[in-house]
């Protein structure tokens, strides 16, 4: 438990070094992604669930206003199936922050899986309405709402 927890820490001090280096480094450079989460992501797309919940859970507990935290950690629990805990975590990030486009993308696809497209086609308009049809948000989960579609 110790070591589990030890491990996790550094991981966590890991990122954050990253993160701050990378802050550094391109300092005036506004990318809007965290090299921290960048990590997380890349633990996601690898099919490392667990560790990214855990650790997004940690960094949670102590930074619980950060809506990108749960974002991910929606991310990470739709991954595994978790649709309840998905759907809880994108909840919060959109209470911390209503116009994370991200959080907006990923509970529109959670809709469509859940089959809710009215809703996820809601999430849909909400983006047009920050960021046009132009972003990539809006892009993915209109396509992903023609699949959808043309699947039923």
């Amino acid at each position: 438990m110790f070591t589990k927890t030890l491990q996790n820490m550094c991981v966590i001090i890991t990122l954050s070094l990253g993160f701050w280096s990378g802050a550094a480094i391109g300092a005036g450079m506004a990318t809007g992604v965290s090299t921290e989460h960048a990590e997380i992501r890349k633990m996601i797309e690898n099919q490392d669930h667990a560790k990214a919940i855990e650790i997004l859970r940690e960094l949670i507990e102590s930074d619980p206003d950060n809506a990108e935290h749960y974002n991910l950690l929606g991310y990470a629990s739709r991954g595994i199936n978790d649709y309840a805990e998905a759907s809880s975590n994108y909840a919060k990030a959109l209470e911390l922050d209503p116009n994370h486009k991200g959080a907006l993308e990923y509970q529109g696809e959670l809709y469509l899986l859940l089959n809710r497209p009215a809703r996820a086609k809601a999430n849909l308009e909400a983006l047009r309405a920050i960021c046009g049809e132009i972003c990539e948000e809006y892009q993915d989960l209109a396509e992903e709402i023609v699949k959808y579609t043309s699947e039923k």
